[in-house]
C-alpha cells in the first residue's frame, strides 16, 4: 500500500475567459431570484435582498448563454533560477473552441 502527499507551496493564479452565445433573454420569476439569492444568503439575510431588490432594484432578467469558446491560462511564475536569482517568467495558454 502506498500514500501520495501533494503539498502546494505556491498559489496558482489562473486566467479563464469564455465567449458566449445569447441563447434567450426573458423577465425572471420571483422563483428563479429566490434560487439565485438563495446560493449565497439564508434566513432574514435572503428575506430583506429579495424585498430590496424588489423595492430598488426593479424587474429581473434572466439569461440563457451557450458557451462556445473557453480560454484558460496558468498565470504562475515559473522560472529558472540561475545562483538563486530568478531570471524570467512564464505562462502557458490554452484555448478549445466548443461545437
Amino acid at each position: 500500500m502506498a500514500t501520495l502527499v501533494v503539498h502546494t507551496v505556491s498559489l496558482r493564479t489562473r486566467f479563464v475567459s469564455v465567449d458566449l452565445e445569447l441563447m434567450d433573454r426573458a423577465p425572471a420569476t420571483v422563483q428563479e431570484a429566490r434560487a439565485i439569492a438563495s446560493r449565497h444568503l439564508s434566513g432574514d439575510a435572503l428575506e430583506a435582498n429579495l424585498q430590496f431588490a424588489e423595492d430598488h432594484l426593479g424587474e429581473e432578467e434572466r439569461f440563457t448563454f451557450t458557451p462556445t469558446r473557453y480560454r484558460f491560462a496558468d498565470l504562475r511564475m515559473r522560472a529558472p533560477r540561475v545562483r538563486g536569482q530568478q531570471i524570467s517568467g512564464s505562462w502557458r495558454c490554452t484555448s478549445e473552441r466548443l461545437r
